[in-house]
């Protein structure tokens, strides 16, 4: 069947890994995020039905691999059977008997655990980093002496995996959950994989609005990634429903709305954070700027006692002060020195207040 041409096996076949050691796929996982697993050791690896489902063309748990098995459901029974028999490793340990559910809980999880949910999917819930395969369920398709053994060396296993030695030389870094035991430890997470119900320990019980920020008393800064502002945006909510979205790398405003201000569970709890939209809406953006803006060095901000923002720049070797706050439902801005490029949001209507002090008002 020319396994070999997707497929590696024992050193033998897959991709040229000369082609492909430089590649890091979309989701962030190198190598795995795009080429088919090897075969070495699959028929220890995964139990027998489930085998006979991927040859029937079934049990696809790596969405992110975008190569795809032919089917082979006449000799599905017959290459199940066979891969069984070639990669029986009865002299593998068996997972200890000592096993408690709710350690297996918290070794998942991200308080106090191994931090399996930072990289791994958990059924309908994204990790929390990259989106490597979910392990909700992997005792429907692993043998446990198998999934031991692969935890205390996932780099026999799969040379170049992002997966680290939990267990480094067979000890556990994890000293205050079954007495550091290492045997028991890796019983627990099996027993919370196939007979636990909800979520590891410490995911994030997100309901709508959880984690919202609503500026009350005082304006609200929080740093973040949004669309079309960029990685090193910094949004803040003034109190009225007045806020603004300032560009730090390129030290100018970028956006302006109304409404809700921001969503911050993915800032928050998600490692590869997501580009965020504003909540609310009426959203106007300033002009992009120009190649001048790239003299610009963005000096950091204070806060007044409101928490009201001033962000300081240097341009041309002199510095300016750019402050804002909300009054009456409108954002008022004052800024401070000799500012040739100042511009302003696209669909407002601009007041001059004296003293380099704009109103910002819009429907």
């Amino acid at each position: 069947f020319n396994c070999f041409a997707c497929h590696e096996r024992n050193g033998v076949g897959g991709p040229d890994a000369a082609r492909s050691r430089y590649f890091i796929g979309d989701e962030g996982i190198a190598d795995s995020g795009r080429l088919p697993p090897p075969l070495t050791g699959i028929g220890q690896k995964l139990k027998v039905t489930w085998l006979e489902g991927v040859f029937k063309g079934g049990g696809r748990v790596r969405p992110y691999v975008k190569t795809q098995m032919p089917k082979y459901a006449a000799h599905a029974g017959t290459l199940a059977a066979l891969l069984l028999r070639t990669d029986a490793r009865p002299e593998l340990p068996k997972l200890s008997a000592e096993a408690d559910l709710e350690a297996g809980r918290k070794l998942v999880g991200i308080q106090g655990g191994m931090n399996c949910i930072t990289c791994h999917v958990w059924g309908d819930k994204p990790s929390l980093g990259i989106q490597a395969l979910d392990i909700s369920a992997l005792n429907e398709r692993l043998q446990p002496a198998w999934f031991r053994d692969y935890l205390l060396n996932p780099q026999v296993y799969r040379p170049g995996t992002l997966m680290p030695p939990l267990w480094p030389g067979g000890a556990s870094m994890v000293k205050d959950v079954c007495e550091g035991d290492t045997e028991k430890q890796i019983a627990s997470i099996w027993k919370f994989i196939s007979e636990g119900d909800g979520l590891p320990g410490g995911y994030p019980e997100v309901v709508p609005g959880a984690f919202e920020l609503k500026p009350v008393d005082r304006a609200i800064l929080q740093r973040t990634f949004m669309k079309d502002v960029g990685p090193h945006a910094i949004v803040v909510g003034f109190p009225g429903g007045v806020n603004l979205a300032y560009d730090a790398l390129k030290g100018r405003p970028a956006k302006l709305w109304r409404g809700r201000f921001f969503d911050a569970y993915s800032t928050w709890f998600v490692r590869a954070a997501p580009f965020e939209d504003p909540l609310g809406e009426d959203v106007l953006d300033w002009p992009k700027g120009s190649d001048a803006d790239a003299a610009m060095e963005f000096g950091g901000y204070r806060l007044d006692k409101a928490g009201n923002p001033t962000f300081m720049l240097r341009i041309g070797g002199q510095t300016i002060e750019d402050r804002y706050e909300a009054v009456d439902g409108k954002l008022k801005r004052t800024v401070g020195g000799d500012w040739d490029g100042l511009d302003h949001p696209v669909g407002a209507e601009v007041t001059e207040a004296g003293n380099d002090t704009f109103i910002y008002s819009w429907k």
